[in-house]
């Protein structure tokens, strides 16, 4: 029983950060449409915003649903 409750534990703290970085996905999105939107072309530092900001949805799914 112990060892169920400490891998549910577990998978509480890898989806934690997830839900904030969700969070803060939601609260910035209208925001970052708004900038691109306006934007006439895009330059390498777009791009990498980009990166960074999207490149973390496949660790975080794999980081949640990896390790059954």
């Amino acid at each position: 029983m112990v060892l169920l409750h400490t891998k549910q534990t577990s998978k509480y703290f890898r989806v934690a950060p997830a839900a904030v970085w969700v969070l803060d996905y939601l609260l910035t999105l209208e925001h970052e449409v708004r900038l691109f939107s306006s934007m006439g072309h895009w330059n390498i530092a777009t791009v990498m915003f980009i990166v960074a900001r999207y490149a973390p949805i496949a660790w975080i799914v794999s980081e949640i649903y990896g390790e059954q």
